[in-house]
């Protein structure tokens, strides 16, 4: 563990320590290392997948496999662990779940800047510019360049954490001129209102002055808003970025949303390849017109 931790996110680390000291330990830390068989393991799984559901169990074993792999190799061992298989999931995630039809997002969006102000400029950020919860409650006012029309992705955080991004990469999203003009809007209110938190730098400050701890924060808004838009199923903060993903992929080709939403991808000619600012800033003009424009259409469709 403490070889790894310097290269870990805080998440990542958390998770590692959690798996380690409440699942992994508590039954195998009796035995030593080049002690523990297969059989051992497939024992400790099967403890854990009658409690645990299959995503959960797996993500221990993982935990387990990793530190394996590890001791494996440094100390010249067998890897007791090196066939145990994951357990089976069964059925995939709907493509509806967690997502917003481009109409749908659209009034949610009018119902947040019309009752929740407070969040409207947050979700409507973290939309245009599909990133994640983390990267969006870290952004700093130095983040925002104007002049060349671009948000710099350079951090993010985990429970106020302050790490580098997810993939350690500075991402650049364009500043479309509706998400610059929200963003004034914005700033404007807090200096209005001589926001105490303004010093702290944080576009989107929480109470502390620290960034916002976790994206249920924002849970009580979201609830209300689905109300009023008679959506009865999951959305979140992470739904905001699945719904800009889904909506940049048809309008915008694969590279420019990848580059957009920082995906990684095993294509070496999309991860060497440029895309300019111009390239996103039209993909997400797109993308809130879907928007805009779907609330302006007939729904209804004719006899056949």
């Amino acid at each position: 563990m403490r070889g790894k931790m310097p290269g870990l996110k805080a998440s990542t680390r958390r998770t590692y320590a959690d798996a380690l000291d409440h699942h992994v330990l508590p039954e195998l830390g009796r035995y030593y290392v080049d002690a523990i068989r297969p059989a051992d393991i497939r024992e400790w799984f099967a403890a854990k997948a009658e409690v645990y559901a299959p995503a959960t169990v797996n993500g221990f074993l993982r935990v387990l496999k990793t530190m394996m792999a590890d001791a494996s190799e440094e100390l010249d061992i067998p890897d007791p662990t090196r066939r145990i298989k994951a357990a089976r999931q069964v059925g995939g995630p709907s493509t509806r779940r967690n997502m917003l039809t481009a109409d749908e997002m659209g009034s949610f969006l009018e119902v947040l800047r019309d009752e929740d102000s407070q969040w409207y400029a947050m979700v409507f950020t973290q939309f245009a510019t599909a990133t994640r919860f983390g990267e969006v409650s870290a952004l700093r006012w130095e983040d925002i360049d104007e002049q060349a029309g671009v948000i710099r992705i350079v951090r993010s955080h985990w429970r106020t954490i302050v790490d580098t991004t997810k993939t350690n990469e500075v991402r650049v999203v364009a500043l479309t001129s509706e998400l610059r003009d929200v963003l004034r809007w914005w700033r404007r209110k807090l200096l209005r209102a001589q926001d105490r938190q303004l010093h702290s730098g944080w576009i989107f400050p929480a109470r502390t002055g620290k960034p916002h701890h976790a994206p249920s924060c924002m849970r009580p808004a979201f609830e209300r808003a689905l109300e009023v838009i008679n959506v009865d199923r999951r959305f979140s903060s992470h739904g905001l970025r699945r719904t800009a993903n889904d909506l940049l992929r048809r309008v915008a080709t694969g590279e420019v949303t990848r580059s957009i939403t920082g995906h990684a991808t095993a294509s070496m000619t999309d991860r060497y390849s440029h895309v300019e600012t111009a390239e996103k800033a039209t993909a997400v003009t797109k993308m809130l017109k879907l928007v805009h424009d779907s609330g302006d259409q007939d729904g209804g469709g004719g006899a056949a």
